[in-house]
């Protein structure tokens, strides 16, 4: 799985949650005639396992620039993020795990963050012929 598979994966989620907002995968927000939704995936870091699998670690923040920066309208965005975001995200047919979703607020900009850790195969290209045949000769 790539990264950028995560990070659709939650934009598709948020557009289907939030049709009356506006959804975008960066932060450059550009039109604020309506609530907007921006997604930023980081990665923080990577366990490499063995030759085989890793361990990923990511974080995820959706900032909210409200147009109604009320508490109220703030608090029912927050509802439905929680809902939304309540212990899994489906990527690909996987289900990664969530165990705290944050909640800051800074400059009357809403932010939720959560971070994300899973384990990948990497993938070989290596091919090997099998063997059609085993002589074992026994010695005494």
């Amino acid at each position: 799985m790539k990264l950028i598979d995560i990070k659709k994966a939650t934009l598709d989620k948020l557009t289907a949650s939030f049709p009356d907002f506006n959804i975008h995968g960066e932060d450059k927000v550009t039109d604020m005639s309506k609530t907007t939704l921006t997604v930023q995936l980081n990665p923080i870091y990577m366990d490499i396992m063995d030759k085989y699998n890793r361990r990923q670690y990511v974080n995820l923040s959706v900032r909210i620039y409200s147009t109604d920066k009320t508490n109220d309208a703030n608090i029912d965005i927050v509802d439905k993020l929680y809902k939304i975001f309540d212990a899994t995200i489906e990527v690909k047919n996987r289900k990664l795990h969530i165990k705290t979703i944050r909640i800051m607020k800074e400059n009357d900009i809403l932010k939720c963050s959560f971070n994300i850790n899973y384990e990948d195969e990497v993938e070989t290209t290596e091919n090997y012929v099998l063997m059609k045949e085993l002589n074992i000769k026994e010695e005494y």
